[in-house]
């Protein structure tokens, strides 16, 4: 049922999908299936924030964190903490959402994915708050380098796991290269976004 959710996103039947996560996770909740409900949460908090509700959003994040500690799954408790902190870095606590980051990049049960996604969104609260040399020493590479790859950030694209949260890192890294005057490797950058965008359907991705 969950999953009928992004068809309706994707026709634009936004409340018709908030309405449905919510009664999913619900369910899950009530049946202490933590894991299933923290994805659910996490699904629901990322249409929010798509709309601009990123205080709400938040809340959800927070809902999901809970749910999967609850269900000792590490892994979905670093997916909703990341979520959280770009939910905080939108709605402008920007040295709460650092400190998510750089607790996320400690933690050991994160994954090689979620550590290039956490520096990415590290990248975007230090650009928010003008902080571009610090940005700029961020590795937002991927493992299939290729070319030149001396700033660390021009790079090829993440394995289509996830296309928005590829898109996202990708994205930020473009920004972070415009941002330091590396106007060459942006445009690196910018072309390996471009290959994610061609073989995505996901609105959010475009």
């Amino acid at each position: 049922r969950a999953e009928r959710a992004a068809e309706f996103a994707r026709a634009g039947r936004h409340a018709a999908a908030e309405r449905l996560l919510r009664d999913v996770a619900g369910a899950l909740v009530r049946r202490d299936a933590h894991g299933p409900a923290a994805l659910t949460l996490i699904a629901l908090g990322r249409l929010l924030l798509d709309r601009g509700r990123a205080d709400t959003a938040g809340d959800l994040f927070s809902e999901s964190v809970a749910a999967a500690e609850a269900g000792r799954d590490d892994g979905v408790m670093i997916e909703g903490r990341i979520w959280q902190a770009l939910a905080r870095t939108d709605a402008g606590s920007l040295s709460d959402a650092e400190s998510m980051c750089r607790a996320c990049l400690l933690a050991t049960g994160s994954s090689p994915e979620q550590q290039r996604w956490t520096r990415a969104v590290l990248a975007r609260v230090l650009l928010s708050q003008e902080r571009i040399d610090e940005a700029a020493q961020l590795d937002l590479s991927c493992p299939a380098d290729s070319g030149d790859v001396s700033s660390g950030l021009a790079a090829a694209p993440l394995p289509p796991l996830d296309p928005v949260v590829s898109a996202c890192i990708h994205a930020t890294a473009v920004r972070t290269l415009l941002a330091a005057g590396n106007v060459f490797d942006a445009g690196l950058r910018a072309r390996a976004l471009l290959g994610i965008v061609a073989t995505s359907a996901d609105p959010v991705v475009h």
